[in-house]
């Protein structure tokens, strides 16, 4: 009993362990497009209001 709920316990550390590094690389590169979605919003305003 106490030997299955280590192993599941080590599943949902190896599946918690790679979520954060999918999250490394994934939160950086939506950052990055919001930021180049804010740039042209703004750029876009800027224009209509010059």
């Amino acid at each position: 009993m106490l030997s299955s709920h280590t192993g599941s316990e080590a599943q949902e550390h190896a599946v918690k362990a790679h979520f954060i590094t999918s999250l490394r690389f994934i939160v950086p590169a939506l950052l990055k497009g919001f930021v180049k979605a804010d740039n042209n919003v703004l750029s876009c305003r800027a224009n209509t209001l010059t």
